[in-house]
């Protein structure tokens, strides 16, 4: 987007969004995407919806114990279009919680417990 490689609350919680809403509209073709190159984790999960957990579970680091969730994970100075992103390596710092952060990551559970409910009832949780 702008360049840089911060890390944003409200983004993720959008994408995700989108590809859940894909999932529920769509399941018989999503899984059975495979993605060559990624570590499965979760290895009984469709590769689809193990990728869109891994967005959640940042989302979910992402807030504090009393609820607040931060706006974004961003460096002091931005490097640029210079490096890749695995190259990166500057420090990166929480920006101040915010009213949309939290929403999406809300709105986000909610949808994310119908879509793993079947799958993974701890997750779903």
């Amino acid at each position: 987007d702008a360049g840089d490689y911060g890390k944003y609350t409200v983004n993720t919680g959008f994408t995700i969004a989108t590809l859940l809403l894909a999932w529920e509209h769509y399941p018989e073709a999503l899984e059975c995407v495979e993605i060559d190159g990624i570590e499965r984790r979760r290895a009984d999960w469709p590769y689809f919806l193990e990728e869109v957990a891994w967005g959640i579970d940042w989302m979910v680091k992402m807030q504090e114990e009393d609820g607040r969730v931060y706006h974004k994970l961003t460096p002091e100075r931005f490097t640029g279009l210079r490096n890749m992103p695995e190259d990166d390596k500057a420090t990166r710092y929480y920006a101040p919680w915010g009213t949309a952060a939290t929403a999406s990551l809300v709105a986000i559970a909610a949808q994310a417990s119908r879509a793993f409910r079947t799958l993974d009832e701890d997750y779903a949780d």
